[in-house]
């Protein structure tokens, strides 16, 4: 099984979740995990998603999504959605692609521009029954590898652990392209990333907390939550976006906004940001 999509057909095609387009949009309930404002075009360099100024707001992890679409693939005996990994080998998901924080410098919290919270595009790979996300995030300078659960979903997992860390793995000149990869394998329960055709990082036990030496790269927490992994998901569901996360940093008392308060005004959540994002192909294969 190998998929390449590459835009070269001028067509980005979005249907409903389990239908006959190759792509949706992230759907939780009502909330459309699509700005209003969002342009979406394809260029001679690919898909080309700009948001000049973020409008799409919500509550809590809701918040954090400005636009994803996910790959529609449906497994035909099962009807689940997603890539169906191997019992052996690995399940590969690559980007490559470029993002562009736009409007950051009117952040009232004395941050980087480059700050990944204020905007970030991400390369996106979970898995819908124990919501064990693979991430990368990026900015234009930085990239990140991000392992949680149940961040995006907003799902709790059945009582397994309940976090995110986000881990800085490069700096690089801004504007260029970078190759984002995200391995899993099944067989072993483990998940690897590199960069540029370079491992930054990889994992065992998935579902699980990292040791403790990764505690300073929790962006997210719940201590209520328990510790156990679980069982390997025979499927991965791929995708891509570009996200805000304001409440990064929030169990060591750092996020920039409680996104989880009523109370919090619209204007601390978007204030003038927004994003672009470029990706000039989307590979998925099994080895």
């Amino acid at each position: 099984m190998h998929i390449r999509e590459d835009f070269s057909s001028g067509l980005f095609s979005i249907g409903s979740r389990g239908g006959r387009q190759p792509w949706f949009y992230h759907q939780q309930g009502a909330f459309l995990g699509r700005d209003p404002k969002a342009i979406v075009s394809i260029t001679l360099k690919g898909l080309s998603v700009t948001i000049p100024h973020y409008s799409l707001t919500g509550r809590g992890a809701e918040d954090h999504i400005k636009f994803i679409f996910w790959r529609n693939d449906v497994e035909p005996e099962t009807g689940a959605v997603g890539t169906r990994a191997p019992p052996q080998g690995a399940l590969v998901y690559e980007v490559r692609g470029r993002a562009e924080p736009m409007g950051t410098a009117a952040n009232p919290f004395d941050v980087s521009l480059e700050d990944y919270r204020l905007s970030c595009g991400a390369a996106l790979s979970t898995d819908l029954t124990t919501h064990i996300g693979c991430h990368f995030l990026f900015t234009s300078t930085k990239a990140f590898v991000a392992y949680e659960r149940n961040l995006l979903t907003g799902v709790e997992g059945g009582g397994g652990a309940s976090f995110c860390y986000v881990i800085p793995v490069a700096e690089f000149g801004s504007g260029t392209e970078h190759t984002y990869r995200i391995s899993y394998s099944r067989e072993m329960n483990t998940a690897s990333w590199s960069l540029d055709g370079k491992q930054v990082f990889a994992t065992g036990d998935l579902g699980k907390r990292l040791g403790d030496e990764y505690d300073q790269f929790l962006a997210y927490s719940d201590p209520s939550t328990g510790t156990s992994t679980c069982t390997p998901p025979d499927h991965r569901i791929c995708g891509a976006g570009l996200l805000t996360l304001l409440d990064a940093g929030k169990p060591k008392g750092e996020g920039l906004v409680d996104l989880d308060l009523p109370e919090t005004p619209k204007g601390m959540k978007i204030f003038g940001q927004g994003g672009k994002l470029v990706i000039s192909e989307i590979q998925i294969w099994t080895e």
